[in-house]
């Protein structure tokens, strides 16, 4: 890891058509760092390098949204990651059903289960929509259509569903090469608050524990795993798991420092550059 990476190439957005683009607030964590490191820094915006590709070899860093690392796997030779969400070895933490559909099949799932609400996301082309909760949403049926501002989405595009749940409060978790560098709540009420509730630690060493050792998560060596604690019908409370994210294009909530953030940028994306190798 010492070695890695020679250079870094981090992406800037453009405020208008003639500014010279703006860091992302997480993003200049990361130029701290790497000018901390002596490691060369080169800012772009997605236009510049749609013009003019990147030089990237599998030395170098990439920092950007998924569109820019889309780009920058393809030039490189490397597919991008399938996404992480729902391993086998932690399923036994959702505690509510999940399961895999298209946008079409649960279009008339909704006609039938009137008065049922699921949460509906991406499964594969994690940018595609945002995630919805329907009917309480009446998204759905825009996304199909297509409607302007909305781009229309084909009725096999493959989603994750799952039942909606009373999740009260919502943590980060952020692992670099295994290990637990930060927790962050970023959804709930506040330590100070009354009704606060605490995560089982317990719970989730175990669970990170589990998938840095499984066959599913052991190249996640960068990676954030979200986990709730959920009011079960019965008023009991219980640690669950939210979701597993992986670690490029990964966003910096409050209480994550800029190294540690970092360095769970550079340790996933120097994995990503073993691919095929």
């Amino acid at each position: 890891m010492t070695s890695f990476p020679k250079r870094a190439f981090i992406q800037v957005f453009k405020e208008t058509a003639w500014d010279r683009g703006k860091l992302p607030h997480d993003y200049t964590f990361v130029v701290e760092e790497m000018k901390s490191r002596n490691i060369p820094v080169t800012t772009k915006d997605t236009d510049d390098i749609l013009y003019d590709p990147l030089p990237l070899t599998r030395d170098d860093l990439v920092v950007g949204n998924f569109a820019w690392t889309r780009i920058a796997l393809r030039q490189l030779g490397i597919s991008m990651p399938v996404p992480p969400d729902y391993p086998v070895c932690l399923q036994h933490l959702l505690y509510r059903k999940v399961w895999q559909s298209t946008l079409g099949e649960m279009q008339q799932w909704i006609k039938k289960n009137v008065s049922k609400q699921v949460f509906i996301k991406p499964a594969a082309d994690v940018k595609a929509f945002a995630a919805i909760i329907e009917p309480k949403e009446q998204m759905l049926d825009m996304l199909l259509l297509g409607l302007p501002g909305i781009p229309l989405l084909p009725a096999n595009l493959s989603v994750h569903c799952a039942e909606v749940v009373n999740m009260i409060s919502e943590y980060r978790i952020y692992i670099v090469d295994g290990k637990i560098r930060s927790v962050c709540q970023y959804r709930g009420p506040a330590p100070e608050e009354n009704d606060y509730v605490k995560l089982d630690m317990n719970v989730v060493e175990q669970a990170v524990a589990t998938l840095c050792s499984s066959d599913e998560g052991k190249h996640l060596k960068g990676c954030g795993v979200d986990f709730a604690v959920m009011k079960k019908e019965d008023g009991s409370l219980v640690t669950c798991l939210i979701e597993v994210n992986d670690g490029f294009s990964l966003g910096l909530y409050n209480g994550l420092s800029g190294k540690d953030y970092t360095d769970l940028l550079i340790a996933r994306w120097h994995e990503l550059m073993k691919t095929g190798k």
